[in-house]
């Protein structure tokens, strides 16, 4: 499993592939607000109320928070790219629907299954790639979800469809315990022996292979006196993400004929 020179890792080309996710994610983001003032979209949904237009772009996020609860628990228990592909494949669904869509009704179905696959990839595309990177580069490779938001370009079919072609997570097949397995997926990442044996070989601490962990069971453990503080600075980081970036902005539509601000988030 040693390296050949030039040759790009696996691990980097499949971090890179998955975090197409986040592109996705970002252009909606972006583009949502200003889609509802298109002439094309006023002349098929008509105008929309300042409520309904609130409904309308915040569905995705309110559709993505249910699933995102057990997102985790069920890629513990199926796999991680499993149940990235199936996002994956529901956001390539409600594009699809939201495109072709002439009654809103319609278009919000498409908008909300479009949350509901963003909620069950995205909770797992940094979870797959800490698991796949070795660690001294797992900080910039798992950083390229957040950097694809802010490119924003719609991909979810390229992205569905290239996930079936990615390695699955080595320490999930430890987990499960699919050694010989893992051995397989660790040589198309291209890892190097010694930091597959001192990273994802090596056994877990709270863990035995095949072992699962409940919802509620997760949710203690990480409340424990030994992991509280990695959690609450978790938390924190990813609360001010939130504060500190353009979702505020993006989220506000101007609307020059009558001179004002909606807030649609």
């Amino acid at each position: 499993m040693e390296l050949i020179p030039g040759k790009i890792p696996g691990y980097a080309l499949a971090s890179t592939f998955v975090a197409l996710g986040g592109i996705l994610n970002g252009f909606d983001t972006g583009s949502v607000g200003a889609v509802t003032e298109m002439p094309s979209f006023i002349h098929t949904f008509g105008h929309l109320t300042p409520t309904m237009r609130g409904f309308t772009v915040s569905l995705i996020m309110l559709c993505g928070a249910i699933p995102a609860i057990v997102a985790g628990h069920l890629a513990d228990r199926f796999g991680r790219l499993r149940i990235i592909i199936v996002g994956a494949i529901l956001c390539t669904i409600g594009c699809v629907l939201e495109c072709a869509a002439s009654h809103l009704s319609l278009f919000l179905v498409g908008r909300a299954l479009m949350g509901i696959g963003q909620g069950f990839a995205l909770t797992n595309i940094g979870v797959y790639i800490c698991e796949i990177a070795p660690s001294r580069s797992r900080g910039k490779f798992v950083s390229l979800p957040q950097f694809g938001a802010a490119l924003g370009a719609a991909l979810a079919t390229m992205w569905a469809a290239g996930s079936f072609f990615l390695p699955e997570s080595p320490r999930w097949l430890i987990l499960h315990g699919q050694r010989s397995r893992a051995m397989q997926e660790l040589k198309k990442l291209d890892f190097e022996a010694a930091e597959a044996e001192k990273d994802v070989l090596r056994p877990t601490e709270n863990a035995a292979p095949g072992e699962q962990v409940g919802i509620l069971q997760g949710l203690r453990l990480i409340f424990k006196r030994e992991y509280r503080s990695q959690t609450w600075l978790a938390v924190f980081i990813l609360s001010f993400v939130q504060l500190s970036g353009i979702d505020g902005v993006l989220y506000v539509r101007c609307a020059p004929q009558r001179r004002e601000l909606i807030c649609a988030y």
